[in-house]
This record gives C-alpha cells, sequence and structure tokens, in this order.
C-alpha cells in the first residue's frame, strides 16, 4: 500500500499547484468582474452628465477602468491568498457555563470547523493545524462539519495526520454541508471512526465525566443540509441528539450551521449551553460580507442568546473554501474554557441579553431626548424672540428678507440638531461592533484609536453638514471647503431619513414581535432589517453613498403643451424653461448657456432661484446668462430675496436683455407673457415687492393664450382663480427640485399639492412644474432630474 501511495501522492501534487491556481483565477475574475460592474455604471452614468468633473473624467475611459478592476482583484486576491497562506491563529475564548461543576471549572474545547482538507488545502497545511492544535493540550478536540472536500479516493493521504490529533477526552465530530458533496458519506463516517478514532455524532450525545463524577454532555447534529437531501436515517434531529442529557448538567451541541443551530433552539426546550458553529467562514470575501451577514442568523462570534442561557460561538474556521483566499477574518483554531457561573449570575446574564438591545437604546435615547428638548426649546424661544434678537422688523428694505432667512436658518438648524445626535450614535454604534468584530466583542487598544477617529471624523462630518446654510451668508471662502461642506449635507439628508425610518419600523416591529415572530423567523434578511441596527445602518450607509454619488444627471426633456387659442404667429412656438440654477455656493456652472443656445427655441423662460448669494459676491459666474440668444423673459424667486439687495440682480438681469415680469407682462408672438413676483416676496422687506397675479394679467387680451411664469406651485390656484377672474392658459413653476434627493422626495410629493410634471388646475388652466436645472444646496439631485424643458405650444383641439 505504501508503494502505492507514494507515486500517487507525487502525482497527485502538480493536479492540487494546477487546482489551487485556477482557484486564484477564479477569485481574480470574481473579484474582477464585481469591479467592473460598478465601473461600467459609472462609465454609463458619466456620458450622461455633462458636468462630469474633469479629475474623475479618468473612469470614462474604459480601457482605464478594465486596468483599474483587474489591479483592484490582484491586489485582494494577493492579499486574501497571504493570509491563506498564514498559519491559524488561536482565538482563546471565555465561557461562562450556568451551574457548571466546580471540577469541570477551566474544561478547555478546541473548535476546529471548515477545513475543507481538498484541492487546495493538503497534508503540510492538516499537519500544521494538526501541531498547533495539539500544542494546546485541550480536554476535548470539537470538529463541527466540512473536514473535506472531496472523495475519500483521492483524500486518504492529506487526511492522515488527523489520527495524530490528541486530548483528554477525544475527538468529536459532527457533519457538515460539503460532506454530502462528494461520494458516499458513510464512507467518509466510517474512515474517521476506524482509521482515526474520531467520535462521530450524529444527532447522538456522550457524556464526559471527570474524576469526581462529574459529567459534560456533548451531542452533535447532522447537518440543515440533510434536510434538502434523500439519504436515509441522515436528517437534522436536535431532540434526538439532546436526548439523554440530562436538564442538570451542562451542555455543548455541535452544529455546523448557524442557522441550524437557531432552528435547533426554535424547536426544542431542552437545556443547551453552549453551542459551537462554523459554516459561514466570517464572510471570506469583502464583496460578500455583507450577504453572508444576511444570509445567516449568526456570522462570527459568541452571541448571547435572548431569553434563554444559550450561548453560540460561530468560528471564522481554519481554513477556506474554494479560493485560496480570506479577507476580513484570520484562519483560526479556537480555544474555548469554560468557566462556572452561578444562578445569579446567570439570571444577570439572561437579563443582559434580554434587555441588550434595550440598554443600547437607552443609550442612544438619552442624549436623543435631550437634543430634542433643546430643539424644541430653541425653536419655541426662536419663535417668541427670534424677529427682536435678529431686528427682522427694524428695517424696511432688503435687509428684512435677508434677516429673515438668517434666523429660518438658525430655526432648521435646531429642527434637524436631534437627527444629527440620533446619525452619529448609530454610526459609532456600528463601528464599535465593526472594530470589535475580530476580538470577541472587545475592544483592543488599537481598535480604541480607531474608534476615537471615526468618532472625530463623524462629528467633523456633521458639523460640516451644519455649516452649510451658513455658509451662504459668507462670502469669498475656499471653493474646496463650501463643496465639502455641501457633499456633507447631501450626505446627511441620504443617512438620516433612512435611519429615521428604520427606527420607527424597529420600534413598531419589537411591539408587534410576539404576533409576527413566526413570520419573521422564516425570512431572516427580513427578521435582520426589521430589527438588527447594525444591518440597517450598513445598508443604509452602503445606498447612501452609491445615490450620493450617482445623484445629478443633467438632461433636456422636451414637452408639448395644448393651449387655446393660440395665434397663427405662434404656431408650433418653442420655449426653453430654465428655473433654479442657483448660482452660489457651489454651482459654478456655464454650460446651461450653450446647451439653450444649441436648441432651436423662440425664447427663455427663467422661473427664479437664478442665485444664491449677493451680487457683489458672484456676479462673475452668472456673467454668461447674458450670452443667451432667444428672447428671455424672467421672473423672481425666493431665493433672490435672501442674500443682499434683490433689487440689484433685476438691475443687472435688465442690462442682459431679459424682460424682468415682477407683476408685469409683455406680448410675445401674439402670447401675454405675464409674470409674478415670488409668493413669499411679501416678506422681503423691499417695497412694491409683492405677490400680486392680478396686477400681472391686468391688460393681457381675452382672446389669446396668457402664460403665467411663477416661480412657486403653491401659487397656482391664487393665480387660476384670480379675483379679477382674468384669463389664465399656462402656469410655468419651478421651486420644489421634485425633492432633489430620493430620501426627501416621498416627503415632498406628500407635502406638497404640486410636485412635478403637468397638472390640469380648472377647465381653462393648466400647471407645469420642472425639477430645476441645476439643484440647492449640495451638488446632488436624482438621476435625470436636472433638466432644460423644451416646451412646444399646439392649438388644443
Amino acid at each position: 500500500m505504501g508503494s502505492v501511495s507514494l507515486p500517487l501522492l507525487l502525482l497527485i501534487q502538480p493536479i492540487a499547484v494546477v487546482l489551487q491556481d485556477s482557484f486564484i483565477c477564479l477569485s481574480i475574475y470574481v473579484h474582477m468582474g464585481f469591479f467592473l460592474i460598478v465601473l461600467v455604471i459609472v462609465e454609463l452614468l458619466s456620458s450622461h452628465w455633462i458636468f462630469w468633473p474633469k479629475f474623475l473624467g479618468v473612469f470614462q475611459c474604459r480601457k482605464f477602468n478594465t486596468i483599474l478592476s483587474l489591479l483592484l482583484a490582484l491586489f485582494l486576491t494577493g492579499a486574501g491568498f497571504a493570509v491563506t497562506r498564514s498559519a491559524p491563529v488561536v482565538n482563546r475564548v471565555n465561557v461562562k457555563i450556568r451551574d457548571l461543576p466546580p471540577s469541570l471549572d477551566g474544561f478547555t474545547i478546541v473548535l476546529l470547523t471548515d477545513i475543507h482538507i481538498g484541492p487546495t488545502v493538503n497534508r503540510k497545511r492538516i499537519e500544521e493545524i494538526v501541531a498547533k492544535t495539539n500544542a494546546l493540550h485541550a480536554d476535548m478536540i470539537a470538529i463541527s462539519g466540512d473536514l473535506v472536500d472531496g472523495f475519500l479516493s483521492n483524500l486518504v493521504q492529506p487526511t492522515l495526520p488527523l489520527a495524530k490529533l490528541k486530548s483528554k477526552y477525544g475527538v468529536y465530530y459532527t457533519t457538515g454541508n460539503h460532506e454530502y458533496y462528494y461520494g458516499d458519506i458513510d464512507e467518509w463516517l466510517h474512515y474517521f471512526a476506524t482509521k482515526f478514532n474520531i467520535t462521530v455524532l450524529r444527532n447522538e450525545n456522550r457524556n464526559l465525566c471527570s474524576s469526581s463524577g462529574d459529567c459534560i454532555c456533548i451531542a452533535g447534529t447532522d447537518d440543515l443540509f440533510t434536510e434538502k437531501l434523500r439519504i436515509p436515517d441522515h436528517h437534522m434531529d436536535g431532540e434526538r441528539a439532546l436526548s439523554g442529557c440530562s436538564e442538570k448538567q451542562p451542555v455543548v451541541l455541535l452544529a455546523h450551521q448557524p442557522n441550524g443551530a437557531s432552528k435547533i433552539l426554535r424547536n426544542t426546550k431542552k437545556r443547551i449551553d453552549l453551542i459551537l458553529s462554523g459554516h459561514t467562514h466570517a464572510g471570506q470575501f469583502y464583496i460578500v460580507w455583507l450577504l453572508a451577514y444576511l444570509k445567516n442568523d449568526f456570522l462570527y462570534g459568541l452571541y448571547k442568546i435572548k431569553n434563554r442561557d444559550t450561548q453560540i460561538y460561530v468560528s471564522s474556521g481554519v481554513n477556506y473554501w474554494g479560493p485560496p483566499v480570506k479577507m476580513f477574518n484570520l484562519c483560526e483554531i479556537t480555544l474555548l474554557t469554560l468557566h462556572y457561573n452561578r444562578r445569579r449570575e446567570s439570571f444577570v446574564l439572561i437579563l443582559e441579553n434580554c434587555w441588550f438591545q434595550d440598554m443600547n437604546l437607552r443609550i442612544i435615547r438619552f442624549p436623543v431626548i435631550v437634543a430634542s428638548i433643546i430643539s424644541v426649546t430653541s425653536i419655541v424661544f426662536l419663535d417668541i424672540f427670534g424677529s427682536a434678537i435678529f431686528g427682522v422688523n427694524d428695517v424696511h428694505d432688503y435687509r428684512k428678507g435677508n434677516r429673515e432667512r438668517q434666523l429660518s436658518t438658525v430655526r432648521f438648524e435646531f429642527f434637524t440638531l436631534p437627527f444629527s445626535v440620533f446619525l452619529y450614535f448609530r454610526l459609532i454604534e456600528l463601528a464599535k461592533y465593526v472594530l470589535a468584530y475580530n476580538s470577541n466583542g472587545i475592544i483592543t487598544d488599537r481598535a480604541a484609536k480607531h474608534l476615537q477617529m471615526i468618532t472625530i471624523g463623524t462629528i467633523l462630518w456633521l458639523l460640516l453638514g451644519h455649516a452649510t446654510l451658513f455658509l451662504y451668508f459668507i462670502p469669498n471662502l475656499p471653493r474646496f471647503f463650501v463643496t465639502l461642506s455641501f457633499l456633507s449635507i447631501g450626505l446627511w439628508y441620504h443617512v438620516v431619513i433612512p435611519l429615521v425610518i428604520f427606527a420607527i419600523l424597529t420600534a413598531a416591529v419589537t411591539i408587534c414581535h410576539p404576533f409576527i415572530s413566526k413570520c419573521l423567523s422564516k425570512c431572516s434578511v427580513l427578521e435582520a432589517f426589521c430589527l438588527n441596527k447594525n444591518v440597517q445602518t450598513t445598508f443604509t450607509l452602503i445606498v447612501a453613498v452609491f445615490l450620493s454619488f450617482f445623484s445629478y444627471i443633467f438632461c433636456d426633456t422636451n414637452v408639448s403643451i395644448n393651449v387655446k387659442d393660440l395665434p397663427d404667429s405662434a404656431k408650433d412656438i418653442r420655449f426653453a424653461l430654465i428655473s433654479d440654477i442657483h448660482a452660489g455656493a457651489t454651482v459654478f456652472k456655464e454650460q446651461v448657456v450653450d446647451r439653450v443656445n444649441s436648441q432651436e427655441v423662440d425664447g427663455v423662460f427663467i422661473v427664479g432661484d437664478v442665485v444664491d448669494a449677493p451680487r457683489n459676491s458672484i456676479e462673475d459666474r452668472v456673467r454668461p446668462l447674458q450670452f443667451l440668444k432667444p428672447k428671455t423673459f424672467y421672473v423672481s424667486g425666493n431665493h433672490e430675496y435672501y442674500y443682499g439687495n434683490a433689487s440689484e440682480w433685476f438691475d443687472l438681469f435688465q442690462q442682459y436683455g431679459f424682460k424682468v415680469l415682477n407683476n408685469r407682462h409683455v406680448l410675445f408672438r401674439g402670447i401675454c407673457v405675464a409674470g409674478v413676483s415670488d409668493y413669499s416676496s411679501g416678506r422681503s422687506g423691499l417695497p412694491d415687492h409683492l405677490f400680486q397675479p392680478v396686477e400681472a394679467l391686468k391688460g393681457c387680451p381675452e382672446n389669446t393664450t396668457t402664460i403665467v411664469l411663477s416661480h412657486n406651485p403653491a401659487s397656482a390656484e391664487e393665480i387660476a382663480f384670480n379675483n379679477a377672474h382674468l384669463r389664465v392658459d399656462l402656469i410655468l413653476s419651478g421651486h420644489t427640485h421634485a425633492g432633489q434627493f430620493y430620501t426627501v422626495a416621498p416627503i415632498v410629493y406628500w407635502m406638497l399639492p404640486y410636485y412635478y410634471g403637468l397638472y390640469q388646475i380648472s377647465l381653462e388652466t393648466q400647471l407645469f412644474v420642472t425639477a430645476g436645472t441645476f439643484y440647492q444646496g449640495a451638488p446632488m439631485k436624482m438621476v435625470w432630474t436636472s433638466e432644460i424643458w423644451i416646451i412646444k405650444l399646439h392649438v388644443a383641439s
């Protein structure tokens, strides 16, 4: 036999090398495919974004994206390969067991799981694992599944070192899912029992007793995967495995899959003190970590089960599966030491388990409550004394509107304060979880330094976001700082709203949990999204980053509108509709003029919010507007009145040749084009700046089409049903930005009567609301909602 085995081994070795190389290629393929998909999406979106930043233009090059994907794949595969080539680390875990007999206090168990002896895990690796395990001199060795990854005939030599595993009470083994993939499972089990003297626990148990007669029950079940198979006498049976274990003695259960352990706990009330599992590999690859986290009830580390004296330890595995690449967690041999825990202490432990989430919630809840009290008190105080403090009523010119804006800015910051405090604690809670992930729930000194950096970074990010609205009042700030601040508030919007919704959902589900627990238990992903705050925060951050990055794409859109009594001279007339340019803190754009001039339009309608700063600060940024070739008609928005003297802007636009229609009208190609001052202009402090639709429409012929430019669509009904019953065919508005952010859009849609698109206000009047040409504040916007609308008028039939 020995003379045959040596040539066979020599033959298998080069095959194993080839297989290892093929698995490495598979890892490179998977990683490269993932990054290529991401970069292709970036490339496609950037091709529609005419304002794609120049320094990111390299991502529009397909060759660069391919090379970058390959380099990232090579780097991650190489780093992961280095992890698998290093020796397994020994992870020492202390576990307190209820009523553990004193003679068993300090009982040690070495947990080996997911060894995956197979194509890329050779005999040398197994010898290394065996030597390191024996050096721990454990009382017992537990192998909880996925020991082999192939046929017995191919893996005789690599498995031989297992015969040298030694411990005081022996080696105990239970099946994983991979043992069922290749050949006859019973052949493998017989081989382990006879060749290596390994005790195979198939829905059965053994009592390990000390010299004083105290015993600990070691039970094991067939893998959860057997429920999908039809192999006789192979199925997971927790009740059978635990039968014979006394309620008065500690019970340790070997169950390969954490989901199988969860099922056993749901179906039995028998005592289980500790469950030892594996299977998850702690995600193995960075790119699939979240999927592994969602798919498994427990991913990695020591967990305490609510309402039971049960703990589960999930190992990241001694080796890897498939590609010899492992990220996030090192390959580990786990040494568990059992310690005596009195019943009173166990009761405290149960309370800790039952209320752990609630205590975390209270830790978060207290600062949020304090911040909410400060917020409400400050807002009420400002409502009563704010006008006097800011001197809103002390002036009667444009400064009145400016001061009103300053007051509303401070009020808004106090309103958002509790949300930022809530967001801070949710992010720090996730950071603590991630940093303690590799150290059995303990924040090490190194992790504490990282946590400190994350804390400072989070606070700076929130402060930058809260500073955004104040930056409008500060001229000549560095562009980089301003852009960073506005990006911060954009990310804030994308993160805080989903997390608040998740918090409300969690509270509702927690209240109703006794009634819906069975439904949730059938879908672990749904349960995680409803109850696990770390899953909620991780998901929100991932989505928020992607939405923030891809939230601003510019496009031209066409719409045809039928109107009555359209003069012959105006048939098929085309207008460009521009709104909400917001030149100011973060908008430095000139392409809009070139875009409009390239269209064959007869006129341009600009319906407000052109600027977001005083004239002396940003006049050079709007100068390109003077080069608009078609006839241009302009009305004010609310933002013109916030910063500086709005009249200065109106004078400049008249110098550019604009028709400034603040409560005025003009005839153009037989159409009466009227414009009103902004709906809120009455609070600006400027004399003769009021919203006066009748004044604007007075004098328009009754027998021709009438178009009204009004920035805020909330004014539509007052215009359509004006006191003088004057004719209005079409109202053109902006202001809403269609919500601007994905997370805000549903709220805006629910709150505003007119949100986006074409509405029929009455039998005679239509309203069209654009999502705006640019953005307000954060340089982010929902894709395909930065618009220049080309409006074509037709005679109504």
